[in-house]
């Protein structure tokens, strides 16, 4: 069911920014219920799907932030930010 949700929140955010402009896509935990697997492939899509659209990803998951600049490496993309004791900072 999250992958389905997903998918047409993505479509629906594409086809959007095609007919009339192009808008944030803003997912927190989206990925939670994913086995690792699928949100590896479901990272490395968000990361080249961001290189034309700002894609906003919240989590509280350690695992999928690792993921993530994993993904983002292999795909040279995307930008890391953490906030942790009320303070934010750049992931390196």
């Amino acid at each position: 069911g999250d992958q389905i949700y997903l998918a047409i929140r993505i479509s629906l955010a594409v086809a959007f920014s095609h007919q009339i402009e192009s808008m944030p896509l803003i997912l927190d935990d989206i990925l939670v219920r994913f086995d690792e697997e699928r949100q590896k492939e479901t990272l490395r899509f968000l990361m080249e799907l961001g290189k034309e659209q700002q894609i906003f990803l919240f989590t509280c998951h350690e695992r999928t932030m690792k993921l993530a600049e994993e993904a983002g490496r292999e795909e040279n993309t995307g930008e890391f930010i953490q906030l942790r004791n009320g303070c934010i900072s750049k992931r390196i």
